[in-house]
């Protein structure tokens, strides 16, 4: 077990070579688990179709109320 302080470290050419080839597959371990996760945390096109949707359908609405407000003020205004 290495520990970052060089308490056990290999003695022979044989074991500096295995522990590299440990260290660069577990890298590649490393790193094809991550790509995994993060493909399964994206999103599908269907999902993001959905979201986006969402999304401007919320601005619409925000939108449509702005403009209600304007108009409600602007008669308010008008009628006095």
């Amino acid at each position: 077990m290495l520990n970052g302080y060089g308490d056990i470290v290999p003695q022979t050419h044989a074991g500096r070579i295995i522990a590299i080839f440990v260290g660069v597959v577990g890298a590649i371990i490393s790193s094809i688990l991550i790509a995994v996760i993060s493909r399964n945390i994206l999103l599908s096109q269907g999902q993001r179709n959905v979201n986006n949707f969402m999304h401007d359908s919320k601005l619409t609405r925000e939108h449509k109320n702005a403009a209600a407000k304007v108009r409600a003020v602007f008669f308010w205004c008008w009628n006095e």
